[in-house]
């Protein structure tokens, strides 16, 4: 998955493609190429400089309601403020990212997340309670 990653990271900054959202568009209609929409479970938007979740985006990955992982690694995203409904979302990878915790109320109703992955500079404690997964952010001490 690392030598992946590279590769992906790689290719995504050769593109020269300045447009987050329609790189992250043109990278799930290649992951979903000869699925139909209920047949899609996991995409993987991971080293695209997304920022922030478009409407064209969100409309695009709710198109699939049966996502259980979505990636969204190393994507620059500084909130979650218009993130899909996902009914499905099992796990949620946001790894090297520039979240802040009110950047993270957006998923606060998500109510079939099992796992939340972030690493790096950031740190998530996550607790459900209830219908609502609470989260708060917490910055790693530089050693």
């Amino acid at each position: 998955r690392c030598v992946q990653e590279t590769v992906v990271k790689l290719i995504s900054k050769m593109s020269g493609n300045k447009d987050g959202t329609k790189e992250a568009l043109d990278r799930i209609n290649e992951q979903v190429e000869d699925l139909a929409e209920n047949e899609v479970e996991e995409l993987q938007l991971d080293y695209i400089n997304i920022g922030t979740i478009t409407p064209e985006l969100k409309k695009m990955i709710e198109k699939y309601p049966n996502i259980s992982t979505l990636g969204l690694n190393n994507c620059e995203l500084t909130s979650l403020d218009n993130f899909p409904k996902l009914p499905s979302l099992v796990r949620l990878e946001l790894m090297n990212n520039k979240l802040k915790p009110q950047g993270l109320k957006a998923i606060g109703s998500l109510d079939s997340i099992q796992s939340l992955c972030t690493v790096s500079y950031t740190h998530l404690r996550a607790h459900e309670t209830g219908r609502n997964l609470v989260c708060r952010l917490l910055l790693e001490k530089k050693k």
